[in-house]
């Protein structure tokens, strides 16, 4: 599930999760709107918060062939 779906579905704010989980709310728009990768710590902090409904896998916006992200991963 995405994130963002999950957020609507718990009816909890992006600022909101991210003070539950430690990390700031803007950190987590980021991740949603794929402006930033989620570092392994934030993406093992939302799995655990969000109960194993959001996977690592569903943190990663995938890009088509040939097409590179170069952004610096949120821890």
């Amino acid at each position: 599930m995405k994130l963002n779906i999950w957020l609507i579905k718990e009816n909890k704010t992006a600022e909101d999760f991210g003070f539950e989980i430690g990390y700031t709310g803007s950190a987590l728009t980021r991740v949603i709107t794929g402006t930033r990768q989620a570092g392994p710590k934030l993406a093992q902090a939302i799995f655990e918060g969000t109960r194993g409904e959001v996977t690592p896998n569903d943190l990663f916006k995938f890009m088509p062939p040939g097409q590179w992200v170069l952004d610096k991963e949120v821890d």
